[in-house]
């Protein structure tokens, strides 16, 4: 099979003229990679990275501490440990099977065994913020890893600047690190930074449909809606059913205190019914699905005690939310697939393993669930993070969806990988801890992976966050959006680009979920975490 791959170079505007950086060689340069200390003497520290990465000469690494442990206040029993930055390290060698590097900044101290990952958090500044804004947007959009809010406190450590038609990348003591020419094309075509893919396909596939039938790329728009709620927690999942048959959506949403169900009608949102979590239970996933056909959606809640799943299905009556089914150890999911629609998937889990065996459909015979017929979904496609994709004229089906890693890849149905992102997408905060092998050892930590959805046009739309994503353990997003695409063929193209949120984007829908007869879509976004001085804040939009 012949492979094609596209080397694209995108565009940003600058004041009176375009440019052309090569953003494929800035993320090479910047690729993130995980490693270890090895040793350390008086000067100098040596460390190796997973694989067969080699840092560049100069790179910065980030040393990240396990620190102090969390026990549960009544139980004495460890919930986990807190991580850190401890400090920067520069490579001033790279040999065979390690690098050379010196401490940069920093007042933690570094130890045999510590983690380090390339690049994570580094403290930077771009300057000629005012002449060069685009180039700064789109810099920070797809090198996101960086710290770019830093505080007078916070000494830069990594300068980017533009002078003599050249992007520079400069250390804390003004070494040129990378260097990126800025050709000036006046014929340039410019395409907005918000809508690039940045994509990587590696072969062809025939989708004469997608083609023929290319969505609006308008983005919708926040709307008026009064009394949309401001929850005093932080929200999980979001989603929009009708949960008493009678036509009428309502909007469901999950948070880690609560869940909550709302409706909103002629413009006006008022909450219908209301069910505190218990303490002992964390909440990893909500979503809607008819399990008894009768016309009216349930509530399937994905709940963990600890280490233990112990998952509910629950119906509305009146005012009141009603547990029909209880204790079930497994992960639901609904999910739509073509030709069938939505579905609802589970799996077992919990204790040691993430995931048991496959997904399964869930199957509902007097008031029982069963599990049904498994469903083989590709290597590395987990129950979380993916949607199906119709394409070859809608006679195969596909999967998009997000890796370990964040990125986005599409899979065939035989397993192989057809395209993949360059950028990241995604960005969870909800943690599943597995319980550990001895008292000694720290818990398994895996964050469910977040929707991505098509409707019913075809558009796929991909929840993106940026922050940190320290050593798979640590998460905090700052800020985010929604980005819609289609599938042309061979990659994924961009349709619109929501504005940002300002937070971090927990969850979302698209159905009705305003009752006006048009389709829209309701966002569910953090804007502030529970801290020791700090109370949580969520709140609902609506796109239209």
């Amino acid at each position: 099979m012949k492979f094609t791959m596209l080397f694209l170079l995108f565009w940003v505007a600058c004041p009176c003229s375009s440019w052309a950086i090569d953003f494929d060689q800035l993320r090479s340069d910047f690729n993130q990679a995980n490693g270890f200390v090895l040793m350390k003497d008086e000067t100098d520290i040596l460390v190796s990275f997973d694989g067969n990465f080699r840092p560049s000469k100069g790179a910065i690494l980030t040393v990240i501490k396990a620190g102090e442990i969390i026990t549960h206040p009544k139980t004495g029993e460890t919930v986990g440990r807190l991580e850190g930055i401890a400090s920067f390290l520069q490579v001033k060698a790279v040999k065979d099977g390690y690098s050379v590097t010196t401490k940069m900044s920093g007042t933690g101290s570094v130890e045999r065994g510590d983690l380090i990952r390339s690049f994570e958090s580094v403290p930077t500044i771009f300057t000629s913020e005012e002449k060069h804004g685009e180039i700064s947007q789109a810099i920070r959009r797809h090198l996101d890893f960086l710290d770019w809010d830093i505080s007078e406190k916070k000494t830069p450590l990594l300068t980017f600047k533009c002078e003599l038609n050249r992007l520079r990348a400069l250390d804390l003591s003004g070494v040129e690190l990378f260097s990126y020419p800025l050709d000036e094309d006046s014929s340039a075509f410019i395409l907005p930074v918000d809508n690039s893919v940045n994509a990587k396909p590696k072969t062809q596939i025939n989708n004469n449909a997608a083609t023929q039938n290319m969505p609006s790329a308008v983005a919708p728009q926040k709307k008026n809606i009064e009394n949309l709620p401001v929850f005093n927690s932080e929200i999980r999942f979001v989603s929009v059913g009708d949960l008493n048959g009678d036509g009428l959506s309502e909007i469901i949403t999950g948070t880690t205190r609560d869940v909550i169900v709302g409706q909103i009608v002629d413009g006006i949102y008022a909450e219908k019914a209301r069910w505190a979590i218990p303490p002992r239970l964390s909440l990893l996933g909500l979503g809607v699905f008819d399990t008894d056909k009768d016309g009216a959606d349930e509530i399937c809640l994905t709940l963990a005690n600890e280490y233990r799943l112990t998952s509910q299905v629950m119906k509305l009556a009146d005012s009141e939310l009603i547990a029909i089914v209880k204790n079930i150890p497994w992960f639901f999911h609904v999910v739509s697939f073509p030709h069938e629609g939505e579905i609802l998937l589970a799996q077992r889990g919990g204790g040691r393993e993430f995931y048991e065996g496959r997904p399964f459909r869930v199957l509902r015979k007097e008031g029982q669930l069963s599990a049904g017929d498994t469903v083989a979904l590709p290597d590395h496609v987990d129950l979380y993070g993916f949607t199906a994709v119709a394409y070859d004229d809608n006679r195969e089906t596909g999967y998009l969806y997000l890796d370990d890693s964040d990125y986005l890849r599409f899979k065939t149905e035989a397993g192989d990988t057809v395209w993949e992102s360059s950028r990241k997408y995604g960005g969870s905060e909800v943690p599943f801890t597995l319980e550990p092998v001895s008292a000694d050892d720290l818990p398994a930590i895996s964050f469910i992976k977040p929707q991505i959805s098509i409707n019913q046009r075809g558009v796929i739309i991909v929840p993106e966050n940026d922050g940190s994503r320290i050593a798979q353990r640590y998460r905090k997003f700052k800020n985010s959006r929604l980005s819609a695409f289609s599938w042309d063929g061979n990659s994924l193209q961009p349709v619109w680009q929501t504005a940002d949120f300002g937070g971090h984007l927990a969850d979302f829908d698209f159905a009705d979920s305003d009752n006006d007869g048009k389709e829209d879509i309701v966002v569910g976004v953090k804007f502030q975490r529970k801290g020791l001085f700090s109370k949580p804040k969520s709140n609902l939009f609506v796109l239209e």
